[in-house]
């Protein structure tokens, strides 16, 4: 049965932590709705079967594909959506806002049923291993310090940093992840890697003002 959003209700999320059912996981969900019999399916579609889950699976989906090597400015594309999306989380938000342009348009429900295979079997194997565990503040608190943390992300994503791109993105889908499933483990491993991000941009960032002081230097302004 697709979960609905209750506007009365506590988020999933938030009941999985109290000691509430564990919610179906992304392969979970995304296999169900690969599997329904209409030939066409749409993103609100996709958002309300995974109710307040949605900031984390679309973290995870959007930043995957800046895991492995892509054309310059790419980067640019994926950024642009993580920052937004970051910003509503931040905001408090707990569902994603998103035109109705963008989340009534459909498209062919092999792309899912494509997705569900490819991304399923070792999503659900890595969901197996994930837990709630280390969950010491308020969960709404907690969302919006991910928010923050995604947003800065996203914005080292956003700069044309040559090969600066995996540590980022990897972040933001373990804490995509660490979201759905209130693994704080996974959840800090994350923050660590956005550090690293943050010492690497810094680095690359004093390293490219030495060259130009030294040039200008050389040139006598």
């Amino acid at each position: 049965m697709t979960e609905t959003i209750d506007a009365g209700s506590p988020p999933l999320r938030h009941k999985f932590v109290s000691g509430g059912p564990r919610p179906p996981g992304l392969s979970h969900v995304l296999r169900t709705l690969s599997e329904r019999d209409e030939p066409q399916v749409s993103l609100r579609e996709i958002m309300t079967a995974l109710s307040d889950r949605s900031f984390g699976a679309l973290f995870i989906l959007i930043a995957a594909p800046n895991l492995i090597p892509l054309p310059p400015g790419s980067s640019f594309v994926f950024s642009v959506p993580i920052i937004i999306l970051a910003a509503q989380l931040v905001w408090g938000r707990t569902f994603p806002w998103l035109p109705s342009s963008i989340l009534d348009r459909m498209f062919d429900r092999g792309i899912l049923r494509s997705l569900a295979e490819r991304l399923g079997p070792p999503l659900a194997r890595v969901e197996s291993m994930l837990k709630p565990r280390l969950t010491v503040i308020d969960p709404g608190l907690q969302d919006r310090l991910i928010g923050l943390l995604t947003l800065i992300a996203g914005v080292i994503l956003f700069l044309p940093i040559p090969l600066a791109n995996f540590v980022p993105a990897l972040a933001i889908v373990l804490l995509g992840l660490g979201m759905i499933e209130r693994d704080g483990i996974v959840m800090l491993i994350g923050v660590l890697l956005i550090l690293a991000s943050i010492a690497i941009v810094a680095a690359v960032g004093g390293a490219a003002a030495s060259a130009a002081s030294a040039i200008l230097s050389y040139l006598g302004l």
